[in-house]
């Protein structure tokens, strides 16, 4: 199984909406497939905001990973999110999902992105395991705090 990535563009949105919507269903997100498919067609338009990658085993598309741009102070630089990262069920527990974010990690990396980020669930010990495995280190002086602006 060859597992490659291919940055997603405008006519590529529409085949990830079913994925969008799954990863939503499993992770309790409300999902608008309208609003969904404005964002992604912000996003695309704009790649100074991130990167969005087609996950694909073969050809067949089994995932995505999307990682949001910023810029930090305190990592003296430009900084990168990973804002979500979903393999579909039958591919889960291979190793992809680490394999993607090393991928998405090194691609940044050369992008001169100096710090990379993502959040798990307090409760999803298994993918916290995996994630401080690959070099991610939990910061518990910490805690992400959002403010809806809409």
């Amino acid at each position: 199984m060859n597992i490659h990535y291919q940055l997603a563009n405008q006519e590529d949105i529409n085949d990830l909406l079913p994925l969008v919507k799954a990863f939503y269903t499993l992770e309790k997100i409300p999902f608008d497939q309208q609003d969904t498919l404005d964002a992604l067609e912000k996003l695309i338009q704009h790649p100074t905001w991130g990167y969005l990658w087609f996950i694909k085993a073969d050809e067949q598309l089994i995932g995505y990973l999307l990682v949001a741009l910023g810029y930090s102070l305190e990592f003296k630089g430009r900084d990168a999110f990973v804002d979500e990262i979903f393999i579909t069920e039958s591919y889960r527990g291979q190793g992809i999902g680490s394999q993607a974010l090393i991928f998405a990690a090194n691609y940044c990396q050369r992008q001169g992105v100096k710090a990379f980020h993502l959040e798990v669930n307090h409760s999803n010990t298994i993918a916290q395991q995996a994630y401080e495995k690959l070099g991610f280190q939990k910061r518990t002086n910490y805690f992400l705090m959002t403010k809806y602006l809409d």
